[in-house]
């Protein structure tokens, strides 16, 4: 049964409606026809009581089957919105569909706020002056578009959101003259205990960046998107290390390509948390370019973490294929000398220089490696690719080197095949089982010593 389609980006000006102890119940009397989407064969009613009716496709092509009640119970309601909830990050409007939805979309609701303007922020503080107690179920706030909500929100709910663990900002543009002079002082109270921060943001320069950070003592976990700058440079000493925060994880993410502004805000990020020492005890690093990573201070990142590492995820669109080129496989892994897991998404035609990088000395501990071949497009001739004289000789490579004794403590090997949501002609991906068989073939030793996975 087709579930009706609600606009994932709808604003949290529901949150007034839904802060009572149910919604309007009037809104569920009588019969509304929701029309989840118009490739749909078939649309669901609903009514109150939960009582669902199939109603057959509007055409005169096809006869109106005939309707036969079914009543969901409420368990089934529920599972149905613990998975929507996977997918869905703003749950407010689905509350007000039925009775039966309520109470367990606003426990998701409640967790995770998703705020695109003032008006919302003003709605949700209303609704925590009713009931205080909501206040400490929210864990995840994101802020959207406009920065100024950030500053409103800091504002009206400072220390009053005890559980919040990770802020998240998508698609701002940082403007001083849109937020309070005292902004870092404002979110610093907000958001104590704040843990990950996921950016999508223009800063004015780096300076400003690195006070946000330090506004967060309890800050952990730090991804930073596609963030830009726009006066480029770092200039050490400008932003306070009293009360720095103490990342354990770091990712950055590049999506644009060499010489944008963000492929230049990733060696300035990069310089920042290497001269504030916010990165002295890492112990996951994820490194991801569209184009091409800046090997140079990518490399400096590896060398301070140095003996905190324990996980590395390195994602990069080679520009050469020479084995003499920079890149991110020429990475020198020795001073991350309590290396366990090694994680590297390649294109195809890297094999060569994948089997270059792993026949060098890299960690004795390392217990896990794992080979992600992502891939944009759908191509009948991926097997065939696989299947090809070069490219076997590599995989033949690769399996006597992870099987070799310099990796005696490695008991997994994973090689998995990832491709993008948005391609075309999906069924043309080979099946979990062909895959596997093909992969297994060109690792006999692996999958002999049952690591391979």
């Amino acid at each position: 049964m087709a579930l009706p389609s609600v606009p994932a980006n709808s604003s949290v000006s529901e949150h007034e409606k839904l802060s009572k102890d149910g919604p309007d119940k009037q809104q569920f009397e009588g019969t509304h026809s929701l029309v989840p989407d118009s490739r749909e064969m078939q649309s669901v009613e609903l009514a109150f009581g939960v009582t669902a009716e199939p109603v057959g496709p509007q055409s005169p092509h096809f006869e109106t089957s005939t309707r036969i009640p079914m009543q969901l119970p409420v368990e089934i309601w529920e599972r149905i919105i613990d998975h929507l909830e996977l997918y869905c990050p703003d749950m407010w409007p689905y509350g007000s569909v039925c009775w039966a939805w309520y109470h367990r979309t606003r426990f998701y609701a409640l967790q995770r706020v998703s705020l695109y303007n003032k008006k919302a922020v003003y709605s949700l503080v209303k609704m925590m002056e009713r009931r205080e107690n909501f206040r400490s179920a929210v864990k995840h706030v994101s802020i959207h578009d406009k920065i100024d909500v950030l500053g409103t929100f800091s504002i009206c709910l400072a220390e009053k959101l005890p559980n919040v663990e990770v802020l998240r900002i998508f698609k701002c543009e940082w403007s001083p003259g849109w937020l309070h002079p005292h902004i870092f002082m404002h979110v610093s109270a907000t958001f104590q205990t704040v843990t990950t921060l996921l950016y999508d943001i223009a800063f004015p320069t780096t300076a400003v960046f690195g006070r946000l950070i330090c506004s967060l003592p309890q800050l952990s976990s730090l991804n930073c998107m596609n963030v830009r700058f726009k006066k480029p440079g770092f200039t050490p000493g400008f932003v306070r290390s009293v009360g720095r925060p103490s990342l354990t994880s770091l990712d950055l993410l590049n999506g644009g390509s060499i010489g944008s502004h963000e492929y230049a805000a990733i060696e300035d990020i990069l310089a920042f948390a290497i001269s504030t020492s916010i990165v002295s005890r890492l112990r996951h690093i994820g490194l991801y370019g569209r184009e091409s990573l800046d090997i140079v201070p990518s490399q400096q990142l590896l060398d301070f973490a140095g003996a905190s590492l324990t996980s590395v995820s390195i994602f990069s669109k080679l520009s050469s294929t020479d084995p003499s080129s920079p890149n991110f496989l020429t990475f020198d892994f020795s001073a991350a000398i309590n290396l366990e897991t090694l994680t590297l998404h390649l294109e195809i035609h890297s094999l060569i220089l994948t089997a270059i990088s792993l026949a060098r000395a890299l960690p004795p501990k390392l217990r896990e490696v794992k080979i992600v071949h992502f891939r944009v497009k759908t191509e009948d001739v991926l097997i065939d690719q696989l299947s090809d004289n070069d490219h076997i000789a590599v995989l033949i490579r690769i399996d006597r080197l992870l099987s070799g004794p310099q990796y005696k403590r490695l008991d997994r090997v994973i090689v998995q095949l990832c491709v993008a949501r948005s391609a075309k002609n999906i069924e043309e991906v080979p099946s979990e089982r062909i895959w596997r068989e093909v992969v297994s073939s060109r690792l006999p030793k692996l999958r002999d010593s049952g690591i391979l996975r």
